[in-house]
């Protein structure tokens, strides 16, 4: 049929994620669509529950548009409340579990979330300290406590039928709070249409598909864990849930529910090969691994590929929207790097000037994609200095890391530009020495952060978690160190720790390490 422009025949309209929910239940109603531990939910039980949850918000008073506010550990009912959240046309704002009291209650505040859902182990932390429409719309999850509406009796006289709120691709899907590596943590808002465009590259790259079995070992509050159970409600596939990471938890989870795909950080998978029972747990399943959040380095990568016949993809990303790709084939010849952006996506290297350097040269990465964030909640000066304008006219993402494109177009990441270490004018990179320190047989894992020295501005120093069975101290680290690195990339010495703070995703973070280590040449009389 043949039609003027602006006249359509049929609505080719966009499903958007709440919609895959409803179209499971109606095609796949029995099949697993969360598994954790003993207990399944099917997605026919996911629909009705989670419109239970959307009917329930809106009998509160909440409207489209709202935020919600979700502060739990990882469960079947946080799944079934954040999607139930989307279904009423509310927005989401997961909370870090690991943040101190007072930020997590700012991030709430910043949020403007007008309801909240509390695991019953974390509302202590909250008590007493929710204002307004928020403290009037607490909702504990898994128990019962005086002031809270319990989650039970707020679902069970709630309606199974699907509220039926219209989605546009434009509204707010998430307010996902950044991992606060250089401070208080950004809000990063991103829409349901960016979602679903982010979903379908990571199902193209990542190689889901409808019969996977995806794990979930990483908090829920995270966007590493918040991309593969969007994979899985596009797909009708199976999430399959721990609702706490332990490395024999993850083999033994592996082994019986046959997973085929996972998401997971490097320190996860160093955790997971230090078991001595590891090879005694048959793998086989697995057809998709990946691996990111933070510095993968090259003796973690030997085991990985001996371990995992199906190897693993190394990405590289942010919760603000850049993501690149690289297959084990190619990670396997080029082990420094961390890939190509996604197809349809564009990454250039900025000097500090804003102008393009060319392959080989070390700036600043931005990127170009069709899923990046609409912005920073309530930041209006961080969303201007997350731009730059490119040659085409368009807004491109300042990643704030520092990296380089090789001469193969494969994008190397060298560091945070905020964790570079400048020694009397000389930028020092902490990852080219750490790839150095964590070499040595005695060093579990190792992190380098500049301090403050009276001559040099800053110096760099070593903090190290070793291994308990090793005979190298501080010192004999320090001096194996600085024989194997450049001369201005020498150590002023090291110390030896087992609390290495890091986010969710396994980050390390260097801003309290700063803290708590910046004396550490006035204050011990090194350097």
């Amino acid at each position: 049929m043949t039609t003027r422009k602006g006249e359509r025949t049929f609505n080719a309209g966009r499903t958007m994620l709440p919609g895959y929910i409803a179209l499971n239940a109606r095609w796949h109603r029995d099949k697993p669509a969360i598994i954790a531990g003993e207990r399944t939910r099917t997605w026919g039980e996911i629909e009705a529950a989670t419109n239970r949850v959307a009917n329930a918000l809106i009998g509160m008073g909440l409207a489209h548009g709202d935020r919600v506010g979700l502060v739990m550990a990882n469960s079947i009912e946080m799944i079934e409340i954040m999607l139930g959240v989307l279904k009423a046309g509310m927005v989401i704002a997961p909370i870090n579990l690991t943040v101190p009291d007072e930020a997590m209650i700012r991030m709430l505040e910043d949020a403007s979330a007008r309801a909240v859902f509390v695991s019953a182990e974390q509302c202590e932390r909250l008590e007493g300290r929710l204002g307004g429409q928020m403290g009037a719309n607490a909702v504990i999850v898994g128990g019962e406590r005086s002031g809270w509406i319990a989650y039970e009796s707020l679902i069970e006289p709630a309606s199974a039928d699907n509220p039926g709120i219209a989605i546009d691709p434009d509204d707010w899907l998430h307010v996902m709070y950044s991992s606060g590596t250089t401070g208080l943590p950004k809000g990063i808002v991103h829409t349901h249409g960016n979602r679903m465009r982010w979903v379908y590259d990571l199902s193209l790259h990542y190689r889901y598909h409808p019969d996977a079995r995806i794990l979930i070992s990483v908090g829920l509050f995270s966007n590493f864990s918040w991309a593969p159970l969007q994979v899985a409600v596009m797909l009708g596939a199976t999430v399959v849930m721990m609702n706490e990471f332990t490395p024999r938890g993850f083999l033994e989870t592996v082994q019986k529910h046959r997973v085929t795909h996972a998401a997971m950080v490097p320190v996860q998978y160093q955790l997971i090969l230090a078991d001595p029972e590891q090879e005694n747990y048959d793998l086989s399943s697995l057809e998709s691994l990946i691996c990111g959040g933070s510095p993968l380095h090259a003796d973690l990568q030997k085991a990985m590929f001996a371990r995992f016949p199906c190897g693993f993809f190394e990405m590289y990303g942010t919760t603000e929207g850049a993501m690149t790709v690289i297959s084990p084939w190619e990670k396997k010849l080029h082990p420094d790097a961390v890939g190509r952006p996604f197809q349809g996506g564009d990454i250039r290297i900025i000097d500090r000037d804003g102008k393009e350097l060319p392959p080989g040269e070390a700036g600043e990465i931005v990127t170009m994609t069709a899923h990046l964030m609409e912005g920073y909640l309530n930041r209006p000066k961080a969303n201007a200095e997350a731009v730059w304008k490119g040659p085409d006219g368009r807004n491109w993402l300042r990643t704030g890391d520092v990296g380089l494109i090789d001469e193969n177009g494969l994008l190397h990441v060298l560091d945070r530009i905020k964790d570079m270490i400048v020694s009397g004018a000389q930028n020092i990179f902490p990852a080219d020495i750490e790839a150095v320190v964590n070499q040595h047989p005695d060093v579990i894992f190792a992190t380098v952060i500049g301090v403050a020295h009276p001559k040099w501005g800053e110096t760099p120093l070593a903090i190290v978690t070793p291994r308990a069975e090793g005979e190298a101290d501080e010192e004999t680290i320090t001096a194996w160190t600085n024989e194997r690195v450049g001369k201005r990339q020498r150590i002023v010495g090291t110390v030896f720790t087992d609390d290495i703070p890091r986010n969710p995703n396994g980050k390390v973070l260097k801003r309290f390490l700063r803290e708590r280590y910046g004396d550490y040449v006035t204050g011990r009389g090194n350097g």
